[in-house]
């Protein structure tokens, strides 16, 4: 913080909660030598209007310059002082503050000024230090006030674990850390771990002599919320919908409904991060954006509020569907690595996608979200080794039904039950020959497994008739693979075969126009 003196002004910004307000204090005690007419320390917070910053500004001076009639005339007392003034709270009011602050590094050399803001107040001369939530370090705040709250509390190994859990799902926010610490005195660590689902009911109140908006968690959010846009305010709510973050494109695909055009959201997303409610990570080909958890559980509150939960879900469930197909065709093709990376940067909002879509989309959103997980296996690891086809109702009848025979014929732990499966796939003609013959291939892997070695002659046939003729590599692949694991026990002679069958199998695979075999 040594960069005070070395800057006309310096923004500690960051959200609600975060520490601002106490950092500011410890780094102007820290500088005071610095500065030989001292700190001055102006509370923005209990104002409510923007004219009412000035005369703010002007009594907090009074002890340094004496009464004065306006900003002005303090600021010309000001200008031969070396002084540190700290702006506390500036977000509400920070065109005012803002320009307060403009005045005062314009014409006062040796005055600095340190401002707190849940967004910059976007000056000449002003450099931003973003405050971001604890790391390591929450474990010893929490311990420290639970200790305050029940005596005797300490860390030790068997509490740990429990205490590390609370601080990672309040995302390091003091202020979130500190209720929960307090509530110490009355529940269990597992307690508060447990209702942390309902974080805002559980840390409803705070310290009774703490400022109003850090009067409980929502209040602390509330605060933010209020200062934004009816747009900013819609975005941020649809926004809640990602389980784990989302990029610009994402945002325009789902959010961009309703009196938020597709080409508001970049502008949107950008005063959200500004104001501290969104996190952007720059490290990446593409700015990646994402919520603090509390901040998501806040913006879902108010997505119900609005009505628009169902309608703001499906049309995530979608966006996952269209993501799908474009990761597995990445998957089954020469830029697998792409096609992985891109999986696992989506992994929660492809899980969380597709669990919305079986549960509530419909059999035609449910079976277009399937399509592609069905069809890559376990390169898109999303269900459950015990999730079942009958989750979804009326499946046999539907024209995509191949890809779920396709499933029990690779996961059958029955050889006959797969081979049947084979079949059963195969005799839908509408749906792509290479999934039809990629359900015999796994057939005929089960039939010949360790344990199994059954007859794999009728799966082997019907593999040679469905692909004879047949120009996709896909098939090729399948049915040069089908004819490897059919040939590859017995004697010398046939293991021969099969290894020049795995061979052009393996040639095939090059191409990357099909999945392997699970």
């Amino acid at each position: 913080m040594a960069l005070v003196p070395l800057v006309p002004a310096l923004t500690l910004t960051g959200p609600g909660g975060v520490g601002k307000t106490r950092l500011a204090v410890h780094v102007a005690h820290r500088s005071a030598a610095l500065f030989f007419d001292g700190v001055c320390f102006v509370d923005l917070a209990s104002i409510a209007r923007s004219e009412d910053v000035s005369p703010t500004i002007v009594s907090s001076l009074v002890a340094t310059v004496g009464p004065a009639t306006g900003l002005d005339e303090a600021l010309e007392r000001l200008a031969e002082k070396r002084l540190l003034i700290v702006l506390d709270c500036c977000e509400h009011v920070v065109d005012a503050a803002a320009a307060a602050a403009a005045a005062i590094t314009g014409g006062c050399a040796g005055v600095r000024v340190l401002a707190t803001s849940r967004e910059p107040l976007a000056i000449a001369g002003e450099e931003v230090f973003t405050l971001d939530p604890m790391g390591a370090e929450a474990m010893e705040l929490f311990a420290a006030r639970a200790g305050a709250a029940r005596r005797g509390f300490s860390l030790t190994v068997s509490n740990r674990a429990t205490v590390k859990a609370i601080c990672s799902a309040l995302d390091g926010l003091p202020l979130a850390i500190e209720l929960a610490a307090a509530r110490c005195d009355h529940m269990t660590l597992d307690e508060i771990h447990e209702q942390l689902d309902h974080r805002f009911a559980l840390l409803g109140e705070g310290l009774r002599n703490a400022a109003p908006r850090h009067q409980g968690l929502a209040r602390a959010i509330d605060w933010s919320w209020d200062l934004l846009g009816e747009q900013e305010r819609m975005l941020l709510a649809r926004a809640s919908v990602f389980s784990d973050g989302w990029t610009a494109d994402a945002a325009f695909d789902v959010c961009a409904v309703e009196s938020v055009e597709r080409s508001d959201v970049a502008s949107l997303l950008g005063a959200l991060v500004r104001k501290s409610l969104v996190v952007a990570r720059l490290d990446a080909e593409r700015a990646r954006y994402r919520m603090l958890d509390s901040v998501r559980a806040y913006a879902a509150d108010r997505l119900v509020e609005r009505g628009e939960q169902v309608v703001v879900a499906r049309r995530h469930a979608e966006w996952v569907a269209a993501v799908l197909t474009e990761i597995a065709n990445l998957l089954m093709s020469s830029r697998e690595a792409d096609g992985a990376t891109w999986r696992d940067g989506e992994l929660g909002n492809l899980t969380s996608g597709l669990a919305w879509a079986l549960d509530h989309g419909g059999l035609d959103l449910a079976m277009r979200c399937l399509r592609p997980v069905l069809w890559v296996g376990h390169q898109l690891p999303l269900l459950d080794n015990q999730w079942s086809n009958d989750t979804v109702i009326g499946w046999r009848d539907h024209p995509d039904a191949a890809y779920l025979w396709l499933r029990t014929a690779r996961r059958a732990r029955n050889p006959d039950v797969s081979r049947d499966a084979a079949f059963e796939c195969g005799r839908h003609d509408d749906a792509p020959l290479h999934i039809r013959t990629l359900a015999h291939v796994n057939a005929i892997r089960i039939r010949r497994s360790t344990g199994w070695i059954s007859d794999t002659t009728e799966n082997l046939t019907e593999l040679r008739r469905l692909a004879e003729g047949s120009q996709d590599p896909r098939v090729r692949f399948h049915l040069a693979w089908g004819e490897f694991l059919a040939t590859a026990y017995g004697s010398d002679e046939r293991k021969g075969r099969a290894a020049r069958l795995r061979s052009e199998a393996e040639a095939t695979a090059l191409s990357k126009g099909s999945a392997r075999p699970d």
